[in-house]
């Protein structure tokens, strides 16, 4: 499945018609109905980049958390649509996992004080043998987990930190 939705990003990657798209000082409002009234993302600022004759196509995302001063979230990726080998930079200095609850697994639920900070991730997907190798660090707060082979009861205000390497093949 993940080799088909990577094959599905690369060709509308690959079929983007104008050379640069640039957002700066960005707003979208968004709803779920499962999360109730609509929220606001703003401030953000997108830079999507194709150069003529060039096969990659880079991604540059920063964005600001209301309420937290100084703060910024970015995301850096290049994607080659010729190979499908990409690379990710992902850098949350302070995220609120509320909005993302729907995206998250059933066995991990998220309250209102429930975040991703100070987390700096590497990811480097290699289409041709099919590895990715992950390399960062991550800290995740105030979540709450059910698993019944961990715990018959659930895990609750949980703050989690690591650091490490993985290489997936």
């Amino acid at each position: 499945q993940l080799q088909r939705q990577l094959d599905r990003l690369r060709t509308a990657l690959a079929a983007i018609p104008i050379p640069v798209v640039t957002v700066h000082n960005g707003r979208a409002r968004f709803s779920d109905e499962l999360q109730g009234p609509a929220r606001v993302l703003s401030d953000f600022n997108v830079r999507i980049e194709r150069k003529p004759g060039d096969d990659a196509v880079t991604l540059q995302l920063d964005f600001h958390v209301p309420g937290a001063a100084a703060r910024t979230n970015a995301i850096k990726a290049r994607v080659d649509t010729r190979t499908g080998d990409a690379d990710v930079d992902l850098q949350l200095e302070q995220l609120d996992l509320a909005a993302y609850a729907a995206l998250l697994p059933a066995s991990l639920t998220t309250g209102p004080a429930s975040a991703v900070s100070d987390t700096a991730v590497h990811l480097a997907y290699r289409a041709g043998p099919g590895t990715m190798a992950i390399d960062g660090r991550l800290t995740v707060a105030q979540v709450f987990l059910d698993v019944r082979r961990i715990s018959l009861k659930r895990l609750q205000d949980l703050t989690v930190t690591g650091t490490g390497k993985v290489h997936l093949d």
